[in-house]
């Protein structure tokens, strides 16, 4: 298992539980995962860990409650390659950078085509200057079939999957689940 974690109080987090935990399968690298290598950068507000961090659209300016903080970037594309191996399962979860990361990997979507469970979030979208129609029509020409997984925070409920096509609207976070045809 190969883990990306841009922040270093999350890093230190999700280090701690793998060694509590015994996980020896799990490599953690502290980096942002995009559509280039080089260097990309978030706002840190207060000194606490965060679930939201996502990066920046631009290097925007920090505020009186914030520190901009700069962080490696890699694609999915050359960290694999550097490596000599292909992912099976891939899991995405970015806050609205969800098409940097794609834009970032379409030589494994193209010639690997590992299952995704790709977690969108409509609103942050914009700020990265696409859509979730943008990533879908990208997903079902790369050769996915997709699905949302509806009621996926709900607790002793059966998971719903509903077909997706490159037209359809989405209006809140959820997960789609994109497998290969």
């Amino acid at each position: 298992v190969y883990s990306f974690e841009m922040d270093a109080l999350n890093f230190s987090l999700l280090q701690k539980n793998i060694t509590l935990n015994h996980c020896q399968n799990v490599e953690i690298i502290l980096a942002a995962v995009t559509e280039k290598t080089g260097t990309t950068w978030y706002t840190r507000n207060l000194e606490s860990p965060s679930p939201t961090f996502r990066i920046l659209a631009d290097q925007e300016k920090s505020t009186r409650n914030s520190t901009l903080i700069s962080v490696p970037a890699v694609t999915l594309d050359s960290f694999f390659k550097e490596r000599q191996i292909m992912p099976d399962v891939i899991k995405i979860d970015v806050e609205g950078a969800e098409m940097q990361v794609l834009k970032g990997m379409t030589a494994i979507l193209n010639n690997v085509k590992p299952i995704l469970f790709l977690e969108v979030h409509p609103w942050n979208l914009p700020t990265f200057n696409t859509s979730i129609q943008e990533i879908l029509t990208l997903l079902l020409k790369s050769g996915y079939r997709l699905s949302e997984i509806r009621n996926i925070r709900k607790c002793n409920v059966k998971y719903k999957f509903k077909e997706l096509k490159s037209e359809e609207k989405i209006f809140q976070n959820t997960m789609i689940y994109a497998v290969p045809q």
